[in-house]
């Protein structure tokens, strides 16, 4: 799968890219082919794996999302991650309480994993 993945990013000089939310082994193969891989930080994995290697980090939280915060995310910018925040929605829960705690932090390098993009983009940039 790798390497069907790298071809195709090859083929099409996709550069704005990035693969996440795998295992470790697989984590090894994207860091062993050169792709862009981002690591994972949760409430399970405090430290997160390949950190050094891993352009950004996305931030999953499964059951509980207070540990999540504007410190944490800038500890990251300030280490030269990316950061992916999963949205509570994914896990059965509202998003609204941790939307409005990222909602003011104005970074290019902060992005949002969701399935309400629609509500997502009427909170963050409005109507």
């Amino acid at each position: 799968m790798v390497n069907a993945l790298r071809a195709l990013i090859e083929k099409y000089s996709i550069k704005n890219y990035f693969v996440f939310d795998m295992s470790l082994p697989q984590m090894l193969s994207y860091r062993a082919a050169g792709l862009i891989f981002f690591t994972r930080q949760s409430e399970y994995e405090k430290v997160p794996q390949l950190y050094e290697d891993a352009a950004g980090v996305w931030l999953d939280s499964f059951i509980n999302d207070d540990w999540i915060n504007a410190d944490l995310i800038q500890k990251h910018f300030d280490a030269g991650k990316k950061v992916c925040v999963v949205s509570p929605e994914l896990h059965g829960r509202s998003p609204f309480e941790l939307w409005k705690k990222i909602k003011p932090i104005d970074n290019p390098n902060l992005f949002l994993c969701t399935d309400l993009f629609q509500e997502a983009e009427k909170f963050f940039v409005g109507d």
